[in-house]
């Protein structure tokens, strides 16, 4: 009887263990590398969706273009891509999306909730690809363009956003699903790295484009987006884009320049980043303290002043350096909180969290609290090294 029972057991477990019931051969997807969304004025349809598919027959024929672009007009994602499966041989299969575009004038006019949903419900849908913002343009022309040391445009923007993320420090990274959630909580706000084209989009979309050794048409990341209540209202610059991602503790790996002397300038490499923050009520008005340390390395240092073994000389650098951060942050500050007053780094969730009962008692929201929040920005820098030369070359 034990024997019946094990070997009823053992059959079970073979059942189980003998496949998807879903199971889907790879071949016969068309597997989507990146998506564009654009608006359309149609009254009909009201998204214009692209797709950038991984072309198999690269494999077969150098000649071919390793992307296929299907593109498609529709009342939802949904209705656009079922639009582009009618002129697709295969099924569009989306759990290797890397990049989601998103046109300029469709986040001016509507929200990422009314159109994400379906990223969000889709089991195969990747939902760590990362968004960004088409500055100045639709979507789908980014998606478009081959350049010469990436020709598949999704994997060209996915390493160019995180080399500018680690080594610029004025884009960032940001993910499908981490959007959707700052969007979803109440009083948050968000940035979205932007990306410029320059030059024609239609001589982007050549493969003459990557004969060239200097292209006409680029590509090029360009700082932050601002969305307030879910739309796009703006963009930092480059300071306040360096600003956010400092007081984030983001800009790790990048640098900053200072003046040594009248002319020339020193370059200091961050080598590590600390951000702490205290939230308080003072005079029963919001207030944030932001306190900011940076471990760095000197990279470079064009002036004749010799700081080898100078203690006064490194603090003077560490002054100058700790001044331009604290410049930095507070020019972002300025911009985000009086400027477009969003609260892009979320303190209205902070205070809630900790400082409900003062929150309800001075008469303030998750909303509203950030129209009132002064800030007090303090930046500590510490030098560590100096490179392989002890001195200045000059």
């Amino acid at each position: 009887m034990l024997k019946k029972i094990k070997y009823i057991i053992l059959i079970l477990i073979i059942i189980t263990l003998s496949g998807c019931y879903n199971y889907k051969e790879l071949n016969d997807s068309a597997i989507v590398s990146a998506i564009s969304i654009d608006i359309n004025d149609n009254k009909t349809d009201k998204y214009t969706i692209g797709v950038q598919i991984m072309n198999a027959k690269k494999k077969e024929n150098t000649n071919v273009s390793e992307i296929a672009f299907y593109e498609a007009d529709g009342a939802t994602i949904y209705d656009a891509l079922g639009q582009i499966v009618l002129s697709s041989p295969k099924e569009l299969y989306l759990g290797h999306m890397e990049v989601v575009v998103l046109g300029e004038e469709l986040l001016k006019k509507k929200e990422p909730l009314e159109y994400l949903d379906f990223f969000m419900r889709d089991s195969s849908a990747e939902k760590d690809a990362v968004v960004i913002v088409a500055k100045e343009d639709n979507a789908k022309n980014i998606l478009k363009v081959i350049t010469p040391l990436e020709t598949i445009p999704s994997q060209n923007l996915k390493a160019s956003l995180f080399n500018s993320a680690n080594l610029s420090g004025t884009t960032n990274i940001i993910t499908l699903d981490e959007l959707v959630s700052n969007l979803m909580e109440e009083g948050k706000e968000s940035v979205l790295p932007a990306v410029v084209l320059t030059g024609s989009a239609k001589e982007g979309e050549s493969q003459d484009n990557i004969k060239d050794s200097d292209p006409d048409v680029r590509i090029k990341f360009d700082n932050l987006a601002v969305l307030k209540n879910g739309k796009l209202i703006g963009y930092l610059n480059e300071n306040e884009s360096f600003g956010f991602n400092i007081v984030t503790a983001d800009a790790k790996n990048t640098y900053i320049k200072i003046k040594c002397d009248n002319e020339n300038f020193a370059t200091l490499e961050i080598t590590s980043l600390k951000t702490n923050e205290e939230i308080s009520f003072k005079n029963k008005k919001p207030n944030v303290t932001i306190k900011t340390s940076a471990k760095t390395n000197i990279i470079e240092y064009n002036c004749k002043m010799n700081f080898i073994n100078d203690d006064k000389l490194i603090g003077e650098i560490e002054k100058k350096a700790e001044k331009r951060i604290e410049r930095l942050i507070n020019s972002f500050l300025e911009k985000s909180y009086n400027e477009y007053q969003t609260d892009t780094l979320h303190y209205g969730s902070v205070f809630y969290k900790e400082k409900e009962k003062q929150m309800k008692k001075h008469g303030y929201t998750n909303k509203t609290i950030k129209k009132d929040i002064t800030f007090n920005v303090n930046a500590d820098v510490k030098v560590d090294g100096n490179g392989l030369t002890l001195k200045s070359v000059n």
